[in-house]
């Protein structure tokens, strides 16, 4: 953890004088794919965030493309990951991701769900939002 301060230091970043408005990630594209959910996620600058964390009722694997961060899951120290690399995280866990790097992009990527917590099969019950990315 010293070694991620000290890195956002050196940068220049102080991420408790940054408005929350302003540090937050933003969202790309996101969609189904089968009974897959993806959605992209830019921390412009290092020192943004995807919020104060949250957590959900299932497991699911985040896809790191471009940058490092640090990621601080419920339980566990706080650990560096750079790119490309995925980071799995376990359900209820909460989870925070900091940039590390400007230009960060990840991928959050899940089963879909019913009600139950069970994951849909049936395709015929899922709506492709990203035909755009059909070959």
């Amino acid at each position: 953890m010293e070694t991620v301060l000290k890195q956002l230091s050196t940068k220049g970043v102080d991420v408790n004088k940054q408005p929350n408005v302003d540090k937050l990630a933003s969202i790309g594209e996101m969609g189904l794919f089968g009974n897959v959910w993806v959605r992209s996620h830019y921390l412009h600058k290092a020192g943004f965030t995807n919020g104060g964390g949250h957590k959900h009722d299932f497991d699911h694997v985040t896809l790191l493309a471009v940058g490092s961060v640090l990621a601080e899951v419920e339980g566990f120290e706080p650990k560096q990951f750079d790119a490309p690399t995925f980071i799995t995280i376990d359900k209820d866990h909460q989870h925070k991701f900091t940039a590390l790097t400007d230009g960060v992009v990840y991928y959050c990527v899940f089963a879909v769900r019913d009600e139950n917590g069970e994951v849909i099969v049936d395709k015929n019950n899922l709506i492709n939002f990203s035909s755009k990315k059909r070959i």
